[in-house]
């Protein structure tokens, strides 16, 4: 056994238990009513991970029972702004605590009262007086959830002024604001402040620029735009040797990277999905990959439609194996093999519209697959995949299309 998964099962066996439900109590999607009641309900826009297939997987890691340094750390990210409001004792706190999840990890936090709280039993407890902050991107939501009976939540500059209450389902505004939550269980109240800067998605640069040295990586921008090639990303290192670079979605999977000398630059394009947040990670040696807990994060923009989805874009899509004629396709010719399939699933495919269309998934102009495969796009999402193997296509599409008779 190597002595990295020796080192982590000691971790896990020192590691303690969290507390019971814990975990379903602060991942429950249970949507609150802000107050004012209005007739909408709460945008729950959260974006799933999407599993995608790329090439030059590094290392494929086991920390999953991992023991979480916070709940905001354990709690998968997403592009949105969500803030869960706990309460005692799964917030692992004599009071309630705002679990404030952002796109960027470095400003992912647990956040304790301010402005006032009342709870039984935690009329001593002291809350300090420290200004958090998170960052966001323009037009995301503002999601509540939590164990919460109900929240009010406010706004203004972050620079002073007058505050006004969020809409349900308001998109946030680009710029540098104070945000104001206040919660009510049955047991009591907490009010919760933070500064969130949202940041201007037109202002994303074409390269991102990082630069890793022997302290970890700097970003030169929290965002980056995608191109028909991919996203591309100029690496620096410094120091001596090479140094090692991956991009983590989450760390359960592992990430995709390679290495960069030391003294050098190097740009590169890499098949990074958009609308999901990436760590950072740099380092020498396998165990500089270790779990940081101020990483940098980055998340790709696609304003340009560029990038085309490889799974169907539903939570429970269905598999079937079909003969739809590929066995003649061969894969000697990649260029043509990927013509082929599309040609036959255009023709082919039971369940297609004449509005669907048929393309190969990722970037544009970027050759990334193994083996041909193509999505089938329908009104912006993708309804259904389907993987040329063997003398057989593997269909997966979403309940309710009637493609493959799904």
């Amino acid at each position: 056994m190597p002595e990295r998964w020796e080192s982590e099962l000691r971790q896990l066996q020192r590691a303690g238990s969290p507390p019971a439900g814990l975990l379903e109590r602060a991942t429950t999607a249970t949507r609150v009513r802000f107050h004012p009641p209005r007739s909408r309900r709460v945008l729950a826009a959260s974006v799933a991970f999407v599993v995608f297939a790329a090439s030059g997987v590094l290392v494929l890691r086991a920390f999953q029972g991992h023991q979480p340094r916070s709940l905001a750390t354990e709690i998968p990210r997403a592009v949105s702004l969500r803030i869960d409001l706990i309460a005692p004792p799964a917030s692992g706190q004599p009071v309630p605590v705002a679990v404030v999840r952002t796109p960027f990890r470095s400003t992912t936090r647990d956040v304790a009262p301010q402005g006032g709280f009342s709870w039984p039993g935690a009329d001593d407890y002291f809350t300090n007086a420290l200004a958090y902050s998170a960052t966001t991107l323009e037009g995301t939501p503002v999601v509540i959830g939590g164990d919460v009976s109900r929240a009010a939540v406010r706004i203004r500059p972050g620079d002073g002024g007058e505050w006004r209450s969020l809409d349900e389902g308001e998109l946030f505004p680009a710029g540098h604001w104070q945000l104001e939550i206040r919660g009510e269980w049955d047991e009591g109240w907490a009010r919760f402040q933070l500064f969130v800067d949202a940041l201007a998605r037109d202002q994303a640069p074409p390269v991102l620029r990082v630069r890793c040295s022997r302290h970890g990586a700097a970003l030169d921008s929290q965002i980056v735009r995608a191109t028909s090639v991919g996203v591309r990303i100029r690496v620096t290192a410094t120091g001596h040797g090479k140094r090692g670079f991956e991009f983590w979605e989450n760390r359960a999977a592992g990430g995709v990277g390679g290495s960069v000398t030391a003294g050098s630059s190097e740009v590169s394009t890499w098949l990074l999905e958009p609308n999901v947040p990436f760590d950072v990670y740099c380092g020498q040696e396998l165990r500089d990959f270790e779990d940081h807990p101020d990483v940098p994060s980055f998340v790709v923009l696609d304003p340009e439609n560029l990038w085309v989805g490889v799974e169907p874009d539903c939570d429970d899509p269905i598999e079937r194996r079909i003969d739809i004629g590929p066995a003649r396709i061969g894969l000697s010719d990649r260029e043509r093999s990927f013509a082929a399939l599309i040609q036959v699933v255009r023709e082919r495919l039971p369940g297609l519209r004449a509005g669907d269309r048929v393309a190969v998934p990722g970037y544009p102009d970027r050759d990334s697959w193994m083996v041909p495969v193509v999505s089938v796009i329908r009104d912006g999402r993708v309804a259904a995949s389907v993987h040329s193997i063997g003398v057989r296509e593997v269909i997966r599409a979403c309940p309710g299309t009637g493609i493959a008779g799904v």
